[in-house]
């Protein structure tokens, strides 16, 4: 069996007020993913993308959090501020990477969201 690199994102997104005493005002969303990336391959980049209109992607989204790790293997977080409350949200991780053989790919995780 051969390793392949995977990505993930935790299915629990959390959802607070930007300020505790307006609990009704903007909100602050928190996306967290996990990747792990076999030997042999590289990671390119990657992050978390976020929409509000779907399933986001590198050529369609409205917010793009690009971690600074550079290693294989590793969790990633992002936040997003003043999120007006009712928002529907949508987001997935991302990772560019290259092969052992020289080719580059790109792989996304499961999306997650709702209204905000």
């Amino acid at each position: 069996v051969t390793a392949a690199p995977a990505i993930y994102m935790d299915e629990a997104i959390k959802v607070t007020p930007v300020n505790p005493e307006n609990p009704g005002g903007p909100r602050r969303v928190i996306f967290a993913s996990e990747r792990t990336l076999p030997a042999g391959f590289t990671l390119i980049e990657t992050g978390i993308l976020a929409s509000t209109a779907g399933v986001p992607n590198l050529d369609d989204y409205f917010y793009k959090a690009i971690a600074k790790s550079s290693e294989r293997n590793g969790q990633f977080t992002a936040r997003i501020d003043n999120v007006p409350a009712g928002t529907p949200g949508y987001a997935r991780a991302y990772m560019i990477y290259r092969t052992p053989g020289g080719d580059y790919k790109v792989i996304y995780s499961n999306t997650v969201g709702g209204i905000v």
